[in-house]
Formats: C-alpha cells, sequence, structure tokens
C-alpha cells in the first residue's frame, strides 16, 4: 500500500482512470442520478491524497484546496477537504484517516490556518474521533454569483497552524468543496 499526494493537474491519465473507477465503485450512478447534492456547485481540488494497493488500484481519495477566505471580514487561509472516498473492498482498514491525516499534514506545511470539510450527520463522530469539531455558526458559500449560507452539509473545522475557530460566519469566497 502507498500513498501519495499529488497536485490534480499532474494525475497520469491511467491514475486518472483509476481513481473515476474508484468514484463508481463508491457512487454508482443510480446512487449519483438521485444525489440531492447534484445542484450544488462543488469546487474542484487542487490537490488530491490517495491510497493505493500493489496493482495500482485506488483505494481511498481525499480532494485537497487551499483558499484565502475570511471569519467575519478577517482574513483567513482555509485548507478544505472534500471528495473523501473509500473502495468498498477497503473499508474499515483505516485508508480514509490515513488520507486525512496526509491533508491535513500538508495543510500544516502550507501555512494553513486551519481545515475544513463538509459532511453527513451520521459521519459526524466518526471525524470527531479524529479531532475535528462541528461548527456551528454560519458557512458562506457561493452558488450561481451570490452568496448564501451552505445547509446541505454540516461543517466541521480542526486546528493546523492555528487553532481552529469556535465561532464566526466563515465566508468561503466561493463555491464548497
Amino acid at each position: 500500500m502507498r500513498m501519495i499526494m499529488q497536485k490534480v493537474t499532474d494525475l497520469s491519465g491511467k491514475e486518472l482512470a483509476a481513481r473515476r473507477n474508484l468514484s463508481s465503485a463508491v457512487y454508482p450512478p443510480d446512487v449519483v442520478a438521485n444525489w440531492p447534492g447534484r445542484s450544488i456547485e462543488w469546487a474542484s481540488p487542487e490537490w488530491c491524497v490517495m491510497c493505493w494497493d500493489e496493482k495500482g488500484e485506488a483505494l481511498s481519495h481525499a480532494g485537497v484546496l487551499i483558499r484565502e477566505c475570511e471569519i467575519d471580514g478577517s482574513p483567513v487561509r482555509i485548507g478544505g477537504i472534500g471528495g473523501l472516498m473509500t473502495h468498498p473492498k477497503a473499508r474499515r482498514e483505516g485508508l480514509a484517516t490515513k488520507v486525512i491525516k496526509g491533508s491535513l499534514e500538508f495543510f500544516l506545511e502550507r501555512a494553513v490556518d486551519f481545515a475544513l470539510l463538509v459532511c453527513k450527520r451520521e459521519l459526524v463522530p466518526l471525524y470527531e474521533k479524529l479531532g475535528w469539531q462541528l461548527y456551528r455558526d454560519k458557512v458562506l458559500v457561493t452558488q450561481k454569483g451570490v452568496t448564501t449560507p451552505f445547509t446541505f452539509n454540516l461543517p466541521m473545522v480542526h486546528s493546523a497552524c492555528k487553532a481552529a475557530p469556535s465561532s464566526g460566519d466563515i465566508y468561503l469566497k466561493g463555491a464548497p468543496w
């Protein structure tokens, strides 16, 4: 098993195909067709952390980006994690934890203030075990050119170079991840 952190634009054709295969295994077409988040404009990751098996199959993935944002009007550098997925046959092996920890290490290297992800309610306890905190104030995003509160999933924050905030409206200055 190997783990890599790589710019998305540097992924080879074979790596992109492996990532698509992973996505199809985690999100089959019938699930994607009925997913309520399809209408949301999502940010594309700049980097990704991936775990690979010895045959070159992608087993786990997290999309990563860094963005200059604001909390109550003050500038802040946020590291975003999105698109977390683990192949059904490789679940419960700690791979998602590895790619999340790899993302957090990357944020420390890049002087990110704190990390933010959004997740379904049932995943909150899993992330809390990894040190994430539910964020109870507003997260504002841009959708179709309009700033709007993000209410689709629950925001969670994790400390990086600074302590994760516990309050204040976070403005992502773009689409959510």
